[in-house]
């Protein structure tokens, strides 16, 4: 390419650049091409409001955890932590624990001698009632944007 070439194709850009604009793509465009675009910015609108939506609650749960972060560094141990104020705090590291808790205190009788075995099952229950609560929240939190989906398409 030459140096006149390279400057002409500059000079077109330039051209190209400052006389067009979208707004004069989208007048020229036939009838399905405007449909096409407006389809696409209204996509574009609800991916974004998502994509907003979404972060605003990450950082609404990252709130919520650090707070019950600061409340387990207060605490004697998580044995101490008030099953009232967990239920109160809402996010899903307190909703968790608060789970654990629970399973804790409703096997806890199997850990009285301790034995291994003992302490393992109790363990056992406190590992299957974590998982089931973890497993309960992640369901709901992808079932409801689909079922939001599913009435939006009908």
């Amino acid at each position: 390419m030459s140096f006149t070439d390279y400057m002409s194709f500059i000079e077109g850009y330039q051209t190209i650049l400052f006389h067009a604009s979208l707004f004069d793509y989208f007048g020229q465009s036939n009838t399905a091409g405007k449909c096409i675009l407006l389809i696409l910015l209204i996509c574009s609108i609800l991916a974004w409001s998502v994509i907003l939506g979404k972060l605003m609650q990450i950082q609404r749960l990252s709130r919520l955890n650090q707070l019950h972060q600061l409340d387990l560094n207060r605490s004697q141990g998580v044995l101490q932590l008030d099953f009232a104020q967990l239920s109160q705090q809402g996010g899903p590291h307190a909703q968790i624990t608060s789970v654990a808790l629970k399973a804790y205190a409703r096997y806890s009788a199997l850990g009285q001698k301790g034995d291994k075995a003992e302490l393992d099952l109790l363990m056992g229950h406190v590992e299957n009632a974590i998982a089931r609560s973890t497993s309960r929240h992640f369901i709901n939190d992808v079932t409801i944007p689909r079922r939001l989906l599913l009435f939006l398409l009908d």
